[in-house]
This record gives C-alpha cells, structure tokens and sequence, in this order.
C-alpha cells in the first residue's frame, strides 16, 4: 500500500468477513491504540480495515464487501450464512462508518435471477443491497 500509495487515485481493500474479526486480530500497531472490535460482526470487520488502510494511506477507500459463500470449503460458510452476514453488514454500518469510504464494490455480484450459482451472490443477496438504498448514505468525498 506505501509503495503504490503515490501512484493511485484510491484503493479497494477486501473486506471478506467470513467469521471475521476474528480474536487476536487486535491490538496491533497498525490500528488505533484502545481500538476494539466486535467479533464474527461483518460491519466491524469493515471498522478495523478502515482502520488498518488508515494507517498506511488517506486515498479514498472503496471497500469491497463479501456477496458469496463458499460451501464447499471446510468452513462451512454457506448461503444462510452469507446473506445473514450481508445483512448484519448492511444494518450494522453506520453514519460514521460510511463517512470514512467512498463507496462500495462487491465480490461476487453475478447471481443469475433464476438460477444462482454456486458460491455467487444470491436474488436475496442482491435483494439487500438494491433495497439499502445505499446511494444515501453518507460517503466521504472522493
């Protein structure tokens, strides 16, 4: 992030928050002294990477949020699952949060309306976000 920091107009990061935050996450000297997070809360998650990207750069932020599931993998991180997290993300963020980012991007946004793939985004998934009326909320100018 330093290196490129120079040469680009902003950054993505990946917020995948699967389980995450996770304990012993925190503290660490990349993020704010006394900074505490809620565990397994996506929109907390959200927090301690914009913390972390904080620390090493002031380049717009848009974070890219997790819309799939992988139920395949060992951890059990299925589609309830994933559009529960989704959820909580979407209810969970708040004025403050959304101040700190100039928007969002999504991995997977290709659900097929009649048949979802395995592992991308769901109609419900997509169905959360459309319905967050997220072209309201209060994003940092870029």
């Amino acid at each position: 992030m330093v290196a490129a920091d120079p040469h680009v107009d902003g950054f993505a990061p990946q917020v995948y928050w699967f389980d995450y935050p996770a304990a012993g996450m925190w503290p660490r000297p990349d993020l704010p002294p006394g900074a505490h997070y809620t565990l397994k809360n996506p929109a907390s998650y959200a927090r301690l990477c914009t913390d972390m990207w904080r620390h090493y750069t002031a380049k717009p932020l848009v974070i890219t949020g997790q819309a799939y599931w992988t139920p395949s993998e060992g951890d059990q991180f299925d589609q309830a699952k994933a559009e529960a997290k989704l959820d909580s993300f979407l209810h969970d963020m708040t004025d403050a949060d959304w101040s700190r980012i100039v928007g969002l991007n999504w991995w997977h946004f290709g659900h097929k309306a009649t048949t979802p793939q395995r592992g991308q985004m769901s109609p419900a998934m997509a169905a959360a976000i459309a319905t967050a009326n997220l072209g309201a909320k209060p994003y940092a100018a870029a």
